[in-house]
């Protein structure tokens, strides 16, 4: 492997978990919003926002060579082009 290309794949392996885990610790906290104890929310709201995030992860696993499905309550989620 070229250096260049090891130079690129070191620099991967050290950005992409931190970017992973900044991720999971949002959703957790995305998360807090479901509870009924401090929160009251539309059930069609909630499913257009995991829309919107699933879309998201879609288009970026897409990124990688990836073919990830996600469906919400039956509906399949779809990927919208990026001017949404």
């Amino acid at each position: 492997m070229s250096k260049t290309k090891e130079r690129k794949r070191l620099k991967f392996n050290r950005l992409a978990p931190k970017r992973v885990d900044v991720v999971r610790e949002k959703l957790r906290i995305l998360g807090n919003c479901s509870n009924p104890d401090g929160y009251v929310y539309d059930q069609k709201i909630a499913q257009r926002l995991f829309g919107l995030l699933f879309a998201e992860f879609m288009r970026c696993a897409r990124g990688f060579g990836l073919d990830v499905k996600a469906t919400i309550n039956d509906i399949p989620v779809r990927m919208y082009p990026d001017s949404e």
